[in-house]
């Protein structure tokens, strides 16, 4: 998925300038890893 695509979608949610597209991947990542997902689903 685009960078892009991912601040379009923040920015549609209200956090236009909050949170960089990396972070979120990082965000998510940490969450999922947390939650026992497999890493090979996770590789973001």
């Amino acid at each position: 998925m685009n960078n892009n695509t991912i601040l379009k979608a923040l920015e549609r949610m209200g956090c236009k300038g909050c949170m960089t597209g990396q972070g979120f991947r990082g965000l998510a990542s940490t969450i999922l890893h947390g939650q026992g997902y497999n890493h090979e689903h996770i590789k973001l």
